[in-house]
């Protein structure tokens, strides 16, 4: 039986429950599967970004080289 009696104050209090250690475990995998697809959006946004990068660089150059080449 818990404690029903505060010191503190003299107030009845109901006993503390013993939480699940399965909830616990529950609300940790969705707080990792929810981290882990913020993540992966992140990683594609920036791949994406780094993509349209690198070859909008590319074109350019090969744009500079065809005007030099007259053409």
């Amino acid at each position: 039986m818990g404690q029903l009696f505060s010191a503190k104050n003299g107030e009845v209090v109901a006993p503390k429950k013993q939480r699940s250690a399965f909830l616990l475990l529950g609300f940790l995998l969705l707080f990792a599967l929810i981290c882990a697809a913020l993540g992966a959006i992140i990683i594609a946004g920036l791949w994406q970004g780094l993509n349209d990068l690198f070859y909008g660089f590319l074109r350019s150059i090969s744009d500079s080289i065809r005007e030099a080449n007259g053409g």
